[in-house]
């Protein structure tokens, strides 16, 4: 059974895909508009953590080469991503493997104090991530990090791949 999000992106999806001439307007007018754009702005809040809604909008989204270099601009500009652990590792062994203190918060926010070195990356200090447990299977971080350059170039060209864009 789809959740009630589910249905809106299908929803969504289901008037988009094909027609060029509305991802065109959507483009070139309505992505200007915050409300016109509020569930793929809601979609990308939601990423990584939720990825299949926001992979799914921008892919309804593509109507054409112009529709899919707009898309890719959205994507080149993701400022975070997001790093799996192993389920039984806790926010303070990953902040200790890390050298990263965690915030005084109630939420469980890491904070880089010296560049951390990850498979294919550098997470340059003072990078934050949030620590989000999935299923109690994988433990999740999701770094925000403001300098593209530090994403490794496979991420990059994932993002181009999975939206078929020329």
């Amino acid at each position: 059974m789809l959740s009630q999000n589910d249905s809106i992106v299908e929803f969504y999806c289901a008037n988009f895909k094909n027609e060029t001439g509305l991802c065109r307007q959507f483009w070139e007018h309505d992505y200007f508009h915050p409300e016109r754009r509020a569930l793929l702005d809601l979609a990308a809040s939601r990423f990584p953590y939720d990825s299949l809604s926001y992979i799914k909008i921008l892919t309804c989204l593509v109507g054409d080469n112009e529709c899919a270099r707009h898309i890719f601009g959205i994507l080149k500009q993701l400022h975070s991503f997001t790093t799996p652990f192993d389920e039984r590792i806790s926010v303070t062994q990953i902040a200790s493997s890390l050298n990263a203190s965690i915030a005084p918060t109630h939420i469980k926010m890491l904070q880089l104090t010296s560049d951390a070195y990850l498979p294919g990356m550098t997470l340059p200090s003072g990078c934050t991530g949030l620590f989000y447990k999935e299923n109690n299977v994988t433990a999740l971080v999701k770094w925000q990090v403001w300098y593209p350059t530090h994403l490794p170039p496979p991420l990059q060209e994932t993002k181009k791949d999975t939206l078929n864009i020329p």
